[in-house]
């Protein structure tokens, strides 16, 4: 998982993800738990409350500021 993050952390922050499992409200709430103040997950919330699914409404830019998985050297996470 580390690594494939990690490739695709490396993908220009304007692409757009489609991922292939749709639980994006669970992320929120693990994201809260792990990153309170984060601002990119006030973000992420109000798509999850938008929209009933997220696919292709985010970018590589966007997991970057709310995906804890993608922010491991964020002192928020370590």
């Amino acid at each position: 998982m580390h690594a494939a993050l990690s490739y695709l952390g490396r993908l220009p922050n304007e692409t757009v993800v489609y991922n292939g499992h749709e639980y994006t409200g669970a992320n929120v709430a693990f994201g809260k738990s792990v990153d309170p103040a984060n601002p990119g997950i006030a973000r992420l919330v109000k798509l999850v409350e938008e929209s009933k699914i997220a696919a292709g409404l985010s970018t590589i830019g966007d997991e970057k500021e709310w995906n804890v998985f993608m922010r491991l050297d964020s002192d928020a996470v370590k």
